[in-house]
């Protein structure tokens, strides 16, 4: 959710499913309050979903998304800049997206990230995947992926991950929301604690 001064208008874009059979396909849709207690949902996407002609799906496929405002790009067509699932994206009015494979750069990541902009370069918070000795799945951690153009993004690299004190490998780190706070960063770090059923690791 971001507070757009420019419209006096509290815009947020959420996560969505169906669950088929077999998988659960995601996307992206988007509300919008001038309280940010009362939201209604512009049906003008475009987009192509099943048979709906009016919804309010933006990004197909993606698995939530942090959406920034970025004025001090010099490029209109990019004003707004989303990263999330397995997808990144720029848009010029926050409705019309382009999404561009992030897959590559950061691998497994259905976790809803956090994105700041942080001396002269983005920074996005999203899942990282650990290997535990006798555990039969990979568990959560933190990872960051950076860049400086939105385009060219590091390779994920782990920087935070849950030990003993902590429940480790019952307990893990879901997420790390991160805000600026003048030259420092400051995270909230929600733990997921799973409850093992008998014969079933995760």
């Amino acid at each position: 959710v971001i507070y757009d001064e420019d419209w006096g208008k509290f815009r947020a874009w959420y996560m969505c499913n169906e669950r088929p059979r077999v998988q659960p396909k995601y996307g992206v849709a988007y509300a919008e309050s001038s309280n940010g207690l009362q939201w209604t949902k512009p049906m003008f996407s475009k987009i192509p979903f099943r048979d709906f002609k009016k919804h309010n799906i933006l990004m197909p496929n993606g698995h939530g998304v942090c959406v920034l405002k970025t004025p001090w790009d010099p490029d209109p067509g990019r004003l707004y800049k989303a990263a999330g699932g397995d997808l990144y994206a720029v848009s010029p009015d926050r409705i019309h997206w382009t999404c561009h494979d992030w897959h590559p750069a950061v691998g497994k990541n259905d976790t809803g990230p956090s994105m700041v902009w942080w001396k002269g370069q983005y920074l996005a918070y999203l899942r990282h995947q650990i290997y535990v000795d006798g555990w039969r799945t990979l568990i959560r951690g933190i990872g960051v992926s950076v860049t400086k153009d939105f385009k060219r993004w590091t390779k994920k690299r782990l920087i935070l991950e849950a030990d003993e004190a902590d429940g480790s490998p019952w307990g893990q780190p879901h997420a790390l929301a991160v805000t600026a706070y003048g030259d420092v960063l400051v995270g909230l770090l929600p733990m997921m604690d799973i409850i093992p059923e008998k014969g079933n690791n995760i």
